[in-house]
Order: structure tokens, then sequence, then C-alpha cells
């Protein structure tokens, strides 16, 4: 039987992924307080989720 034991783990750069993306998708200013050099990993999450929370609500105003 698979274990999907590994599914319930939670990345804790999840959270800036979703922080990202609740500011571009609600048109929050981009205003990324991680550091670049320190914490390269959460900038990133954060730059991503924002791209694509920005994309999608986009894509939401173009289809209505």
């Amino acid at each position: 039987m698979p274990s999907y034991k590994h599914q319930l783990t939670r990345n804790k750069y999840d959270d800036a992924y979703v922080m990202g993306y609740h500011n571009g998708y609600h048109a929050v200013k981009y205003d990324n307080q991680y550091d670049e050099d320190a914490q390269a990993q959460y900038w990133i999450k954060f730059k991503h989720g924002y791209t694509a929370g920005k994309l999608m609500r986009v894509k939401e105003e173009a289809a209505s």
C-alpha cells in the first residue's frame, strides 16, 4: 500500500509563495521584504507566488 505521509508535510517556504500569490491576486503593491541574499529561497518563492497570483487575476479579468 502506498504511503501518502509525504503529502501531509508542509514546505516551510510555501508560506512565502502564498503571501506573494495573495498580494499579486489582490493587486497589492509588490513588496518583497525577504532579503535576497540571506533568505534567497523565501525571496524567490514570494516572487513566483506574486507573479502567479497576478497572472491569475489578469486572466480572470480578461475572461469576464
